[in-house]
């Protein structure tokens, strides 16, 4: 007896930043840093794109890249073990610049995978490499907006605590 097995598609959510240049002779300082989830859909789609006008521009401004980049940031501090933090995970892969993961029914994450997923934090929290070699500005308008997370610990959050 054969079971009627009937294909799901999968689906990709993505937060991904932009990769960030350098003005002067236009060469990549940072990549785009993305942060997947895969999943099984459950053949509910979201509807048809519509023309939006709150689209970033084709050329995205400082800040649009600070908020990229802050944006990946806070949808990492979702998964975890802490409170309100999405423990049945499992990362399926990891690169210095992309960390994919899917939902995981069979468990918490593991203590590997915590590091794992702290090592692809530790840029946004200490500013190392690739946020290293951001320019001074960007670091400075990225730490206002993650000094608040007690994890991030830089030269530039007590400057940008007496900004608030």
């Amino acid at each position: 007896m054969t079971q009627d097995i009937r294909p799901r598609p999968l689906y990709f959510k993505l937060h991904s930043s932009y990769p960030v240049f350098d003005n002067n002779n236009h060469k990549l300082l940072v990549p785009s840093i993305t942060l997947a989830e895969l999943g099984v859909s459950n053949d509910v789609y979201p509807p048809k794109y519509e023309p939006r006008d709150d689209l970033p521009p084709a050329i995205p401004s400082s800040q649009n890249l600070v908020d990229a980049l802050a944006g990946v940031f806070f949808a990492s501090l979702k998964l975890g073990t802490g409170t309100r933090q999405k423990a049945d995970i499992k990362i399926n892969y990891s690169k210095n610049n992309m960390l994919i993961y899917s939902n995981y029914s069979k468990g918490t994450i593991d203590e590997e995978q915590l590091k794992v997923l702290a090592d692809f934090e530790e840029p946004f929290e200490k500013f190392t490499e690739p946020l290293s070699i951001l320019p001074e500005d960007f670091k400075i308008a990225l730490c206002q907006k993650l000094y608040h997370i007690s994890r991030h610990v830089c030269e530039y959050c007590t400057a940008s605590q007496m900004q608030q």
